[in-house]
């Protein structure tokens, strides 16, 4: 429980931007489709959309995307914060894991944070019901959330969480 009170704290201190510009969060396509050159993002608070050039990438882990990566978006560039699987639930929230690459077995007492509508309310959550029993949160499942609030997912969708940086 220490652990995921921290891990809150820091994507809490991570979605305040960095001090070079507020954080943008951007929705790509399906979670098993990777950016391509010319795909478009779309900012999920303004509905601006931005258009993505992977060869203008600075990537530090090979050919992957990842947190600190720099992109070129609309001839600007951003420091990626964030890249993992956005949970579009039945009530119109959009979560994110607070820990993308390790979930938590079970998904009991895995830390959420909510991207939309409500920018950093975080969330824990206490079940999960696996109905395509593919092993993975997906469309159609439910999740429990502490107090008993449940909801099904209805998308699961790429986001990327990024700051503007100087040139």
């Amino acid at each position: 429980m220490r652990k995921t009170l921290w891990m809150i704290v820091i994507s809490l201190l991570t979605l305040a931007g960095s001090g070079s510009g507020a954080e943008m969060v951007l929705e790509a396509g399906p979670i098993n489709q990777a950016l391509a050159t010319c795909d478009t993002l779309h900012h999920i608070q303004t509905c601006d959309v931005y258009h993505f050039i992977k060869e203008n990438a600075v990537m530090n882990n090979g050919s992957e995307l990842s947190p600190g990566d720099i992109i070129t978006l609309n001839d600007q560039h951003f420091r990626v914060n964030w890249i993992g699987p956005a949970y579009y639930l039945d009530d119109g929230a959009i979560l994110h894991p607070v820990d993308s690459q390790n979930h938590v077995p079970g998904l009991n007492g895995q830390a959420w944070i909510e991207v939309y509508p409500g920018d950093g309310n975080t969330y824990v959550s206490t079940a999960w019901t696996d109905v395509d029993q593919d092993g993975a949160l997906s469309i159609q499942d439910a999740i429990t959330f502490t107090g008993g609030t449940r909801h099904k997912v209805r998308d699961v969708r790429l986001n990327l969480r990024v700051v503007p940086v100087g040139d």
